[in-house]
C-alpha cells in the first residue's frame, strides 16, 4: 500500500521519499512478501482517454477528425506500438459523440510524458476546431 521513490536501502529498512514528499521507513520484512511494481522502469507508457464530442456534429468531420489524430499519433516521434493505438467512436449518448484514443509513449519519464501528452492534446484540440468540432460541455444546456 506504500509508493514512492526508492532512497536508500539498509539491511533492515528501505527508505522510500513518497509523492508528497515524506520519507516513508520499510522494514524489509514486509518487502520481501510483497510484490514490488518499479513503475520507473516501465518500456512505453500507455495514455487512453475519451472525447466528448457535440451531439450535432457532422458525422464526416468526426470521422476526419479519428483520422487525423491517428495520423497525429503515428507521426508523433514519441509514440510506438501503432498496432495497438486507436482513435475511433466509441458510442453516442443523449448528450454527446465519445471518440476513444488509445496510444503507447516511448517516454522514460513522468516529466517528458506530461509533455508530450500537452502537445499532443494541443493538437488534437487543433484538429477539432479546424473541422469546426466541439467538445460537449455538460455545463452549457443545450436549447431545442
Amino acid at each position: 500500500g506504500s509508493e514512492g521513490e526508492v532512497v536508500e536501502i539498509n539491511l533492515r529498512t528501505t527508505i522510500l521519499r513518497t509523492s508528497i514528499d515524506t520519507i516513508l521507513t520499510v522494514p524489509n520484512a514486509n518487502l520481501v512478501s510483497t510484490p514490488v511494481e518499479n513503475w520507473g522502469k516501465r518500456r512505453w507508457r500507455r495514455w487512453q482517454t475519451a472525447l466528448h464530442l457535440d451531439l450535432g456534429s457532422n458525422p464526416q468531420a468526426v470521422d476526419t477528425f479519428c483520422d487525423q489524430v491517428m495520423d497525429a499519433i503515428r507521426s508523433n516521434p514519441k509514440t510506438l506500438r501503432e498496432e495497438a493505438s486507436w482513435c475511433s467512436v466509441d458510442g453516442i449518448s443523449a448528450q454527446s459523440i465519445d471518440v476513444g484514443v488509445n496510444l503507447y509513449w516511448d517516454i522514460s519519464s513522468s516529466v517528458e510524458e506530461r509533455e508530450a501528452r500537452e502537445d499532443l492534446v494541443l493538437t488534437i484540440v487543433r484538429l477539432a476546431k479546424d473541422l469546426g468540432l466541439e467538445f460537449h460541455d455538460a455545463r452549457i444546456r443545450q436549447s431545442r
